[in-house]
C-alpha cells in the first residue's frame, strides 16, 4: 500500500518518510509494522501495525501544490462563519482535528484567524479553547504545506493567512 521513501502524513507526528515495512516484536507478538520517520522530528521513529486498518487508515498521501491551494482558495470563498455556543463550535472542532480532513481543517483555521482579527480590533484575545483549537488546527496543516512547497515551517501561518483571508 505505501512504498519506501513515501512521504505521508500521519497524525499529530506530520509528515513522514516511509522507512520501509518490517516484522518488529512488540509486547509479545510479531506482526509487520510501516517503520515510519516523522520529517521534522528527526529523533523519532514511530511503528504503525500494518495489519490494522483503523491505524494504515492514518497514514495519508500529501496533497500536491495544486490540491492545497485549491482547498484554501476554495476555504476562503465564503465569508466565515461563527458558533458563537462555545460548547458547539468546541464540539465541532474537536471533530474537525480527529477527523483529519483537510477541507474542514482550513475553513476552521480561517474562521479562528478571521475571529482573532476580529477581537484584536476590539483590544481583546481569543478565548483560551480557541487559540488551542487554532494552534493545533495550524500544526496538523503546517508540516504538509512546509514539505509541498518547500518552506521554512514558521513560513506557513503566514501562507495560511495570506490564502485564507
Amino acid at each position: 500500500m505505501f512504498e519506501k521513501n513515501e512521504a505521508v502524513l500521519y497524525g499529530t507526528h506530520g509528515v513522514c518518510q516511509v522507512i520501509g515495512k518490517e516484522e518488529q516484536s512488540f509486547a509479545g507478538s510479531c506482526r509487520p509494522y510501516y517503520v515510519l520517520k516523522p520529517v521534522y522530528e528527526q529523533a523519532s521513529v514511530v511503528y504503525v501495525p500494518a495489519d490494522n486498518p483503523g491505524l494504515v487508515s492514518r497514514m495519508r498521501r500529501l496533497e500536491s501544490r495544486e490540491e492545497i491551494l485549491a482547498l484554501l482558495r476554495s476555504s476562503a470563498g465564503d465569508e466565515p462563519g461563527w458558533i458563537e455556543d462555545d460548547n458547539r463550535r468546541h464540539t465541532v472542532y474537536r471533530e474537525t482535528l480527529q477527523s483529519g480532513e483537510r477541507q474542514r481543517l482550513f475553513q476552521m483555521i480561517r474562521e479562528l484567524l478571521s475571529h482573532q482579527k476580529l477581537q484584536q480590533s476590539k483590544g481583546r484575545r481569543l478565548h483560551l479553547p480557541d487559540e488551542q483549537f487554532l494552534r493545533e488546527a495550524q500544526k496538523l496543516v503546517e508540516d504538509e504545506i512546509a514539505y509541498v512547497f518547500e518552506l521554512r515551517r514558521e513560513d506557513v501561518v503566514p501562507f495560511i493567512q495570506k490564502q485564507l483571508l
